[in-house]
């Protein structure tokens, strides 16, 4: 499964300022390339920057590519979510927020969305067994781990994944940075 999160980490270098046209070409030609999902933005609690990061459900487009909209747990408000859930929400949460990402993510499921919990800076990580005995684990899409300063090697990759998958989860995807020039080789592993 490949997400395209082009707009919505791109949104960091121009504070989420992108017309609603250029939004719209790069998902269309996500969905020729085949991207299963294309995140859009985040759905930021309070609109301090550009359109794209509060994402509000008029603007997102739809078609072949499946919409996700990312949220910070620290900003997560389950009133900023609609009862239009025919989009995707990726719960970003920092290792020592997991326990909010998780309710997070519940509360979401709850309201009917489909949801990913997106855990970031993997390497300082220590509560495996707070996720490995999550009892609803089946409710989320998938659980990512972000290699956020692009630091990772390999052979760490293939240790936080064994990691998540001695927890108990089948479906664990993988976001890179290419700081150290090791995303496509960390990708590969």
């Amino acid at each position: 499964m490949i997400l395209d999160c082009t707009i919505r980490d791109g949104g960091h270098l121009c504070d989420w300022n992108f017309s609603k046209n250029f939004v719209d070409e790069v998902y269309n030609a996500a969905c020729k390339s085949g991207v299963d999902f294309f995140e859009i933005g985040y759905r930021m609690h309070k609109k301090s920057k550009g359109l794209y990061s509060v994402c509000p459900d008029e603007i997102l487009p739809s078609g072949k590519s499946k919409i996700v909209v990312m949220v910070n747990v620290s900003d997560f408000d389950i009133n900023d979510f609609s009862d239009n859930c025919n989009y995707f929400v990726r719960v970003a949460c920092h290792y020592d927020e997991v326990d909010k990402g998780i309710i997070a993510c519940e509360r979401l499921k709850e309201k009917g969305y489909n949801v990913f919990l997106h855990i970031m800076n993997i390497d300082m990580f220590k509560g495996y067994d707070l996720i490995k005995n999550w009892q609803n684990k089946n409710i989320i899409e998938s659980l990512y781990f972000a290699d956020s300063y692009g630091s990772l090697t390999p052979d760490k990759i293939e240790l936080y994944f064994n990691k998540l998958k001695d927890a108990g989860y089948e479906k664990i995807s993988f976001h890179g940075h290419n700081n150290t020039q090791l995303a496509y080789a960390n990708s590969l592993k």
